[in-house]
């Protein structure tokens, strides 16, 4: 926006727009992008590649993978997956200014005057899909670092609002201080977790099972007097003989304490003592060493504890202390407390680890920022862990460990998610002029063969579902000491164990050397192995997007559209296997589910396509139908069981058109 070629009328009403804008929050200059102005003017599609789909089983999930740019993959989506996501995890471009960043076909660095807004605005097209995917309970988690911290803070508080904000985890991604600046070793990055909903988003809790439990019955820490909370200050009794234990009636109860007042009557107080100890019962308050007291707990959780007898239950008991008794509150072993899970996450594996894991499975260093398997599935178990199936997108799916880490989440506890995985196909800047300058250029096979998705994601989804040979190292620890008083006093023992460890001769090992870590101190010794490290063998299909041009005659373009949404109305169903497939309809199959699809606006072949569908029996028969019009002939299918008739490709023109009017 030029300013300076504005008229006088243009600028006020641009100074009132600026004014009535928000007062607090995330601005920026939106900064177009080329995928929006050519979405104007284009619908996106998808391809599936059938010889790049991985099929094991089609009985079991069916996993997504989707070559291209992923505001293309989130708007086709939200058409097929709107408030069905349970999970989404993404490691979005840090926007470093070190080449990790493309807009607009360009990398931008760091002296890019408009390289946040930039930043912000592809985000925020992504984001704000991304959130309409969610079901209610979804969460999503995000990766950044502190490049972007600040700003993506702002912009997912817009977009999820901040009421939903769950937490911000501080992941250490760096075993050293290799990301040392001038003045501050950056040791971490942080992990952003957001709700669609806060009310109904279910985090995983730390539970403990503890050992028996006594605790002082009298409160301690903050208001610790009667003053504080009178009316849980009163006598519990006790008879050590048979244990009986016991407190005042309500009667007297109410009598200590006179609320009009303010005061606390000590002389009936001392006629009850007087009573009961007459009576056998030792008189027990909480007396502290300046005056009274009161109980943690009130009065009638007080009473009900005081009825069980059960050891394996929570109760009050009665200790001796001197010539008194003090009452104590006991917990049994087996009582299990939870608490929240903390934000540092210092243990599930660094930036090197994700590295060294992708470059088993190529031999090489292939892609430059892998989050490792044990922080991806340490999040997604936060959210997933009271599930048994469900789904789980990535839209910067780059090397493709969160299908790695669905995988075997799923295999290690016996669970049933599926993936959707989006990436576009860039390449490093190097690697791209090396291809064109021998003349091979960017619409070439050889070219697209380069890609991340080609060379990266979709090898690595491929060697983990079918199984890979490797060659590495694994690490045994041989020996561990603590490093305490007793580790000194015991030196010369240990540096004797440690050096016969060391200077061993067994070729077992072909490194053994010495690790401190935190505090202790280990004897690690290196094994060099080969071995397969076998596949998952779950399913996998391969798509692409592409574009087709609008037409003003929106007839015609439904007719068109219909034509290019057999693979979309597949993935919205769940339902790939292609049993028949004729100029205007297809029909799949999925265990006990027939999809079918007549694309055709006349009517003409209709009666062959409803011959072939009840050829197959089915517990559930869905049909999709052309129809100009929300609406589509159901009587026309009458004569097929167990049958659900929509319509196409209305409802789908609708929903692409709706993200656009959002972006306008």
């Amino acid at each position: 926006m030029n300013y300076n070629e504005m008229s006088k009328d243009e600028l006020i009403k641009e100074i009132k727009r600026l004014k009535s804008d928000k007062s607090y929050g995330l601005i920026w200059e939106e900064k177009p992008e080329n995928m929006d102005e050519i979405l104007k003017e284009n619908y996106p599609v998808l391809t599936n590649v059938s010889e790049k789909d991985i099929i094991n089983d089609l009985n079991k999930n069916v996993n997504l993978l989707i070559e291209g740019d992923n505001l293309h993959s989130l708007e086709l989506l939200y058409t097929t997956h709107e408030k069905n996501i349970d999970c989404i995890l993404i490691d979005p471009p840090y926007n470093t200014g070190n080449k990790d960043f493309i807009y607009n076909d360009q990398y931008i660095d760091k002296e890019d005057n408009w390289r946040h807004s930039k930043w912000i605005s592809f985000m925020h097209r992504r984001l704000s899909i991304a959130r309409k995917l969610l079901k209610e309970e979804g969460v999503i988690f995000i990766h950044i670092d502190e490049n972007e911290f600040a700003q993506l803070k702002l912009l997912c508080d817009e977009v999820f609002d901040g009421n939903n904000f769950i937490g911000a985890f501080i992941w250490k991604s760096r075993g050293g201080k290799g990301g040392t600046n001038d003045k501050i070793a950056t040791e971490h990055e942080y992990i952003f977790c957001y709700a669609k909903n806060y009310q109904k988003a279910k985090i995983k809790t730390i539970k403990k099972i503890g050992k028996e439990r006594r605790e002082q019955l009298r409160q301690w820490g903050q208001e610790i007097y009667r003053e504080n909370r009178p009316y849980m200050f009163f006598p519990l009794l006790y008879k050590e003989e048979g244990n009986i234990k016991a407190t005042i009636t309500d009667e007297e109860y109410q009598k200590i304490y006179d609320p009009v007042t303010d005061t606390f009557d000590d002389d009936f107080l001392e006629e009850l003592k007087e009573k009961y100890e007459q009576e056998g019962w030792n008189f027990v308050l909480p007396i502290r060493e300046e005056g009274y007291g009161r109980w943690r707990a009130g009065r009638n959780t007080i009473k009900e504890l005081l009825k069980v007898t059960d050891e394996d239950k929570e109760r009050i008991e009665f200790e001796k202390d001197g010539d008194t008794f003090v009452a104590k509150r006991v917990y049994p072993a087996g009582n299990v407390t939870e608490t929240a899970i903390g934000t540092l996450i210092l243990d599930k594996g660094t930036a090197s680890d994700g590295t060294k894991e992708l470059k088993r499975i190529f031999g090489e260093k292939v892609f430059d920022t892998t989050k490792p398997l044990d922080v991806t599935i340490f999040l997604l178990d936060l959210v997933l862990f009271n599930k048994s199936e469900g789904i789980v997108l990535d839209f910067f799916a780059g090397s493709g460990t969160v299908g790695e880490a669905v995988l075997k989440y799923n295999k290690d506890n016996n669970k049933n998610f599926k993936f959707i995985l989006c990436t576009n196909n860039e390449m490093k800047e190097q690697t791209r002029n090396n291809l064109i300058r021998n003349g091979i250029t960017p619409d070439m096979e050889e070219f697209k063969n380069e890609g991340v998705c080609r060379k990266v994601t979709y090898p690595k989804l491929k060697s983990i579902i079918e199984g890979y040979e490797y060659t590495g190292k694994i690490q045994e620890v041989l020996a561990e000491e603590k490093i305490n008083k007793t580790f000194v006093r015991n030196m010369d023992e240990h540096y004797e164990k440690f050096n016969e460890l060391l200077n061993n001769d067994d070729e077992t090992y072909s490194e053994v050397k010495v690790k401190v870590i935190n505090d202790k101190i280990q004897i690690i010794g290196v094994k060099e192995i080969e071995s397969r490290m076998e596949g998952y063998l779950a399913n996998l299909k391969y798509y692409i997007t592409d574009i087709i041009p609008k037409n003003r005659n929106k007839d015609q373009m439904k007719i068109i559209m219909a034509q290019k949404i057999y693979d979309l109305l597949c993935i919205k169903e769940n339902c790939f296997e292609l049993v028949k497939e004729e100029d205007f309809f297809r029909i799949y199959r999925q265990g006990n589910k027939i999809l079918g699809i007549y694309t055709f606006f006349r009517n003409n072949q209709l009666e062959e396509f409803k011959k072939e569908i009840n050829k197959l029996d089915a517990e559930e028969k869905i049909i999709y139908s052309f129809s100009f019009t929300e609406e589509v002939q159901e009587d026309l299918f009458n004569d097929i069981e167990y049958t659900k008739v929509k319509a196409i490709p209305n409802r789908i023109l609708e929903m692409l058109e709706e993200l656009r009017g959002e972006e306008r």
